[in-house]
């Protein structure tokens, strides 16, 4: 069996002061008096708690985007919201680019991010990269963002997608233009 390690007489010395600090503490105070002040501090604690509570549940819903109803990208952003949304990938990255160029015009630039991610998720897995892409347009909210390292990130992807579109069409001259743009686009970041 393992032997108890006592404490140093110095470590000793200040647990008994501590206790006797308390005991002296305690002693001040009758049975109704000391029972009032537990459960004060109770209620202290719950108001606190429930505090919190309160602040983080305003908090989350202030956090949610307020659109003003009679703007006109507002109404459109909650109509293509409760559209259906399509079966057919390249139809369903085309539906969340329109929502996230609404809230990119609103500069709700996170919104418009989360939206233009969307848009990307079907065409990444389904291979559409030939047909579309939205890594210059998810570039573009973070430079409006005033981020030019997640620009730099996504443009840096636009071009990569551009190369291996160039190399598949090597005939198509419209691919070395874009490039040539989007390389003096990331030169002035």
């Amino acid at each position: 069996m393992a032997e108890r390690i006592k404490p140093s007489a110095d470590k000793q010395k200040k647990q008994n002061a501590l206790w006797e600090g308390i005991r002296g503490v305690v002693e001040r105070y009758t049975r109704r008096q000391l029972i009032a002040i537990v459960v004060l501090n109770l209620l202290f604690a719950s108001g606190v708690v429930a505090g919190v509570w309160y602040y983080l549940g305003q908090r989350k819903k202030a956090t949610q985007v307020q659109l003003n109803t009679e703007d006109p990208y507002a109404k459109n952003i909650r109509r293509l919201e409760q559209e259906n949304l399509p079966k057919d990938p390249l139809k369903q990255a085309i539906y969340y680019s329109q929502i996230a160029q609404n809230y990119e015009t609103l500069k709700l630039y996170d919104k418009a991010i989360e939206y233009y991610k969307k848009a990307q998720a079907p065409i990444d897995e389904y291979n559409l990269h030939d047909e579309l892409a939205f890594y210059s347009a998810i570039a573009g909210v973070y430079v409006a963002k005033k981020d030019p390292r997640e620009a730099k990130a996504f443009y840096q992807k636009e071009l990569d997608r551009l190369a291996g579109y160039k190399q598949r069409h090597p005939d198509d001259p419209g691919a070395a233009e874009v490039i040539k743009e989007i390389q003096g686009k990331m030169s002035i970041l």
